[in-house]
């Protein structure tokens, strides 16, 4: 594993923990959402600051990365940040493997916890 995917790795995790423990600080909410949303902030931020990258044709996190990242959680934050960044949009697969995950882990989801949706109070 190259020096960029345990860096990108490495920033996507903290930024997880980061936004998990200010979520679940303000909102009780069942922890598995309050995980699911701060993979997915995490994803779109980590997809936002490839661009930027790409861009100034600086070091980029590998599309393994992403796969990674999609797969564990953040396929939402990952199609957010495909379209408002305009970053890999132009890759069919991607796009295909994005949508599949959305599903499977929505279903994922319900099935491990089908009240989750009673459970958030604004």
């Amino acid at each position: 594993m190259s020096r960029y995917h345990k860096n990108s790795i490495l920033i996507w995790l903290i930024l997880i923990g980061v936004a998990y423990g200010s979520i679940a600080y303000f909102l009780d909410w069942n922890w598995l959402l309050v995980l699911l949303i701060a993979t997915n902030i995490s994803t779109f931020l980590v997809m936002g600051y490839d661009k930027m990258q790409a861009s100034m044709r600086g070091a980029r996190t590998p599309e393994v990365v992403f796969y990674l990242m999609t797969l564990l959680g953040g396929s939402v934050g990952m199609l957010a940040g495909m379209y408002v960044f305009r970053h890999k949009t132009r890759k069919a697969s991607f796009q295909f493997f994005v949508g599949l995950m959305i599903i499977l882990q929505i279903v994922f989801v319900l099935y491990l916890q089908p009240d989750l949706l009673e459970t958030i109070q604004f």
